[in-house]
C-alpha cells in the first residue's frame, strides 16, 4: 500500500474526527436544552479523561514499535500491549469513580458517564495502531470515519428531548465500539495474535509509551479535567453555554491540526536540512497567525449568529463567552507552531512533554482560585492564563534548540 494512499486515510480520518463534533453538537445542544446539554458535556469530559488514561499513550508508541519489529516480536507487542491497556483500564475505571465522587456529580451525571463506558471499553480494545504499524492506514482509518457519520441520523431520530440524555451518551458511545470491533477483526487477519510474552516486553511497551503519556494526561488537565473541576463550582447551565462556545473556538484546531498531520514528516526533514531553521517556522507561524486572526475576527463579529444557528436561542450567554474566548485560537496557533512545528518536528518530544506539564499545573493552580472567585470568567481566564504559559514555556525550549542548531 502507497505512502501517499495511506497518509490520505490518515488525514481523512483526522477531519473526520474534528468534523464530526461540527454536525453532531448542534443536534444535541437543540434537542437537549441547556441544562441536558450540560450534563452530556460534564459527563463526556469524565469519560474522554478515563480514555486516556486507559489508552496509555500506545497509539503513537506500539505503531512505531509494530513497524519495526519482526513478525514474531509483533506478537509478543500486540500481547504486551493488550495486557498494559487491559490494566490501565482497570486504573480508569478507578480514576472515574474517584472523579466523580470527588466532583459531587449528580445521579444524572453518573447515569450518563456509566452509558459513555462503551466508548472507554473500545478505545481500550482498539488495535488501530497494529494495523497503522503494519502499513494499513486505510484500514484502520475508514470503520473509524464510517462509524461516527453512520450514528448521525441515528441520533437526530431518537434524541429529541432534553430526558434522552442518557440515550445520546449512549449512541455517542457506539462508534467507538463498533470501530474496534472491525479493527480487531481486520487486525486477526492480517497476522495479530496474543503470545506468551515475558515481563521484558511488557516493560519495552511501558517505557515507549510512558512520556507519550504523560504529554497526553498533561493536555488533558487544562482541557477537560479543569472542565470536571469546574462542574462542582457552575451550574450545569453554565456549563453547558461555555462548553458550546469552546465546540465553536476548537473548530479552529479543524483547520490546522489535521494539515499538521499530514505535512509534519516533511516539516521534520526540511528543518533537519534547512540552513536556518527560524525562518522556516517564522513562515509557518505567520501562516497560521493570519489564518487565526481571520477566525477570531468571525467569531467577535458574529458570535450572536453562530450561536442562532448552531444552538438555537437557549444559548444565548454562549456567544458572549466566544467573544472572550475569541483571543484563543490566536495563542494557540502561537503553541501549536512553536510547540508541534518546533520542538516535536526537531525530535525534542522531553521538552514538549516538559512544556504540557507546565501548562497542566499553571491550569491546576490558576483554576482553583479563579473559578471559585469568577465563576465562567474565571474558566475563560484559566484557559487563556494557561495557554499563554505553554506559550512561553515552549519559546523557552525551543529558543535553546535553535541557538544549538545554528
Amino acid at each position: 500500500m502507497s505512502y501517499k494512499r495511506d497518509l490520505l486515510w490518515v488525514s481523512i480520518s483526522q477531519y473526520a474526527g474534528y468534523l464530526f463534533p461540527l454536525f453532531i453538537t448542534p443536534i444535541l445542544a437543540r434537542s437537549l436544552g441547556t441544562e441536558s446539554f450540560g450534563i452530556y458535556s460534564i459527563s463526556l469530559a469524565y469519560i474522554t479523561t478515563a480514555m486516556t488514561i486507559a489508552e496509555f499513550g500506545i497509539n503513537n508508541s506500539c505503531t512505531r514499535l509494530i513497524a519495526i519489529s519482526t513478525t514474531t516480536e509483533s506478537h509478543k507487542i500486540f500481547t504486551a500491549a493488550i495486557t498494559v491497556r487491559l490494566f490501565f483500564f482497570c486504573i480508569a475505571i478507578i480514576a472515574l469513580i474517584i472523579n466523580l465522587k470527588l466532583s459531587n456529580a449528580t445521579q444524572l451525571t453518573w447515569d450518563c458517564t456509566l452509558a459513555s463506558i462503551p466508548m472507554l471499553i473500545g478505545c481500550t480494545l482498539s488495535t488501530t495502531w497494529f494495523l497503522q504499524g503494519k502499513g494499513y492506514s486505510r484500514i484502520s482509518a475508514w470503520p473509524n470515519v464510517a462509524a461516527r457519520f453512520t450514528i448521525l441520523p441515528v441520533i437526530f431520530l431518537t434524541v429529541k428531548s432534553p430526558k434522552d440524555v442518557i440515550l445520546a451518551s449512549a449512541l455517542m458511545a457506539l462508534p467507538f465500539t463498533l470501530a474496534s470491533i472491525i479493527n480487531g477483526v481486520q487486525s486477526v487477519k492480517i497476522g495479530a495474535q496474543l503470545t506468551p510474552v515475558g515481563i521484558s516486553s511488557i516493560l519495552t511497551v511501558l517505557k515507549e509509551s510512558a512520556p507519550i503519556f504523560a504529554t497526553l494526561i498533561s493536555i488533558q488537565i487544562y482541557t477537560n479535567i479543569i472542565l470536571t473541576y469546574a462542574a462542582s463550582t457552575l451550574s450545569v447551565e453554565e456549563i453547558s453555554n461555555y462548553t458550546a462556545a469552546d465546540r465553536v473556538i476548537k473548530l479552529f484546531f479543524a483547520i490546522i491540526a489535521p494539515l499538521t498531520t499530514v505535512i509534519l514528516p516533511l516539516i521534520s526533514q526540511q528543518l533537519k536540512n534547512s540552513k536556518s531553521p527560524a525562518d522556516h517556522l517564522k513562515k509557518i507561524l505567520l501562516v497560521h497567525i493570519l489564518i487565526a486572526i481571520f477566525f477570531s475576527s468571525g467569531c467577535i463579529l458574529f458570535a450572536n449568529q453562530i450561536t442562532s444557528v448552531l444552538f438555537g436561542s437557549n444559548f444565548k450567554d454562549a456567544a458572549e463567552i466566544i467573544r472572550k474566548l475569541s483571543v484563543l485560537p490566536i495563542l494557540s496557533a502561537i503553541s501549536h507552531t512553536i510547540g508541534t512545528h518546533g520542538l516535536i518536528a526537531s525530535g525534542q518530544g522531553k521538552k514538549f512533554l516538559y512544556t504540557t506539564i507546565s501548562g497542566a499545573i499553571t491550569s491546576i493552580a490558576t483554576g482553583t482560585i479563579l473559578i471559585d472567585t469568577m465563576k465562567t470568567n474565571g474558566l475563560i481566564l484559566t484557559s487563556i492564563i494557561t495557554e499563554i504559559c505553554v506559550i512561553l514555556v515552549a519559546a523557552m525550549h525551543l529558543k535553546k534548540v535553535l541557538k544549538e542548531q545554528s
